[in-house]
């Protein structure tokens, strides 16, 4: 019988470390699951997958353009995309005799979502599809595809939680729209700033 609490004890004292690990462990792209909250640099933390990067926006074909993954919740939008070098949307041109060289940027086989932190006043339409969660899906062609011009996908998106608004534009070329919304359902909502005060 004492031997039993003994390894009784011992596995309960392995199993809660195990636990803490795993807490620890779990989280998002600039952020961590935190117990009861969301630990983060930004208003929302996302599961990304491998070569997703979150930046700050940038002007592509600026040669002195660069990922700043550098974020705080100063920021009004910022940009999720598969990959991290610089996204040349459609029409745009490379000024390369401005020392942009052509490993540094993309124009095809990318998805970018810009994120907005939207004023707690403004309305999501009432015409978007629920999606759960506190997702909302806009159809911004109607049925029609005429919306679609540069890369700008069909839809737009909205995230409510606990009164903080946000919107997601997409822009993609030659990757799914299905692997963009795994991305943008999985923000969490940062409870706990890293470097800051909520503002």
């Amino acid at each position: 019988m004492l031997k039993f609490v003994h390894n009784y004890s011992h596995m309960k004292k392995l199993l809660l470390a195990l636990g803490s690990i795993l807490l620890v462990g779990a989280g998002c792209f600039g952020g961590k699951t935190l117990l009861g909250g969301v630990e983060g640099d930004w208003w929302l933390s996302f599961s990304l997958p491998e070569g997703w990067v979150m930046t700050r926006d940038y002007t592509a074909n600026d040669p002195t353009s660069k990922l700043n993954r550098d974020l705080d919740s100063t920021l009004s939008d910022i940009m999720i995309q598969s990959t991290d070098k610089l996204v040349l949307s459609a029409g745009q041109t490379p000024d390369l005799s401005q020392g942009l060289t052509a490993d540094q940027f993309v124009s095809e086989n990318y998805t970018r979502i810009r994120v907005f932190h939207l004023d707690s006043h403004s309305i999501i339409p009432s015409e978007a599809t629920d999606m759960g969660n506190g997702f909302k899906k806009l159809d911004l062609c109607a049925g029609t595809e005429t919306c679609t011009l540069e890369g700008s996908a069909q839809y737009a998106y909205y995230f409510e939680q606990d009164g903080e608004k946000f919107k997601f534009t997409l822009e993609q070329n030659g990757q799914s729209i299905e692997s963009a919304e795994t991305v943008l359902t999985s923000a969490k909502l940062v409870t706990e700033f890293q470097n800051e005060t909520k503002q």
